[in-house]
């Protein structure tokens, strides 16, 4: 996964891209691959006391230093700049709001969202009681948990962004099925 900010220049914030994996594992897998990582590339070890998408949340919020985090899941490659700007903004102009979180065919996106830093604490606490939601996996508390426990404000769009383009790029490619779609969107682009 990876979580990144961007102010586009206007000194308000910094950039810092965090890949949540196991550290030696990732530089071992880029290495044999031929990736050359970037320097601003700061990789991070998943939270000890938790597990799932909960444990690379809160390890990627605990490592950036801003007041507010867009997450972004790595499977994701449609989402733009518009979206993380929209994203952004609605989260600011929601001060009592923990997280901002679009909502596509009635599911909330937790890992294509906006989190205060300030959410990480609530989420660390998920991992020193049983949680009573669904579960990513016997191990961990799933993201519902998290997002239950936060102040949300839910968005069927963000900006600009209706919930056609949302659906697009909420998108991840999970399956062969997901992936030939991403092509043909990709080839359609191309054409146009």
């Amino acid at each position: 996964g990876a979580l990144e900010l961007d102010d586009g220049g206007t000194g308000g914030a910094g950039e810092v891209i965090v890949c949540v994996r196991d550290p030696a594992a990732f530089a071992d897998r880029a290495s044999c691959e031929g990736v050359v990582l970037p320097d601003r590339l700061q990789i991070v070890e998943d939270d000890p006391g938790l597990a799932g998408p909960v444990a690379g949340l809160v390890a990627g919020l605990a490592a950036v230093p801003y007041g507010v985090v867009v997450a972004v899941a790595a499977d994701l490659p449609f989402v733009d700049s518009s979206l993380l700007a929209g994203l952004l903004d609605a989260l600011d102009a929601s001060p009592s709001a923990d997280a901002v979180v679009p909502i596509v065919d009635g599911r909330d996106q937790p890992l294509c969202a906006a989190y205060r830093a300030s959410a990480v604490e609530t989420a660390r606490g998920l991992g020193s009681r049983s949680p009573v939601g669904e579960r990513d996996d016997a191990r961990g508390p799933a993201l519902a948990d998290l997002l239950a426990a936060l102040a949300v404000r839910r968005l069927s769009s963000v900006g600009s962004l209706g919930p056609e383009e949302l659906a697009v790029m909420c998108r991840g490619i999970d399956s062969p099925d997901d992936l030939r779609w991403a092509e043909s969107r990709v080839r359609d682009a191309r054409r146009d």
